[in-house]
């Protein structure tokens, strides 16, 4: 909600049909939270006059990947979540690129994570800042 409340903020009096947001419920939290969230998003982008598309992906499809793919609920969590925010992508055309926000908080929790599994200093650096149409940058 900050970098979306950022970009309004930056666009406000041009540009703002340029901005396309897409929120992803996980399935992973209570069904309340999980409305709630898409509500605020939902109305925020309504109100700001965004276009706004709500991505649900089943209770249970994530754990399910995670534990056929012998991999942890973030790891599936991050998997179908790029696929679904580069599918959104693709058929919003050429030009959209995709730009999500971490906190410092999700940075230092990565970041410690990476030391007790005994990383080197190459694994305690912070998410690239772009990949392509993928781009990823640090919010307060």
């Amino acid at each position: 909600m900050a970098l979306l409340a950022a970009l309004c903020a930056l666009t406000r009096g041009f540009g703002r049909e340029a901005l396309f947001c897409m929120h992803i419920d996980h399935g992973l939290r209570q069904a309340e939270e999980r409305k709630a969230d898409a509500e605020l998003v939902r109305d925020f982008c309504e109100k700001q006059g965004i276009n706004c598309r709500i991505e649900v992906i089943p209770p249970g499809k994530i754990a399910s990947y995670a534990k056929r793919k012998k991999t942890g609920i973030e790891a599936a969590a991050r998997f179908f979540r790029r696929r679904a925010l580069f599918a959104e992508a693709a058929r919003l055309g050429e030009n959209t690129y995709i730009l999500i926000a971490h906190t410092k908080d999700d940075m230092l929790e990565t970041a410690l994570m990476r030391v007790l599994r005994g990383s080197g200093p190459s694994g305690l650096a912070q998410c690239p800042p772009s990949e392509g149409k993928y781009c990823a940058r640090l919010s307060t």
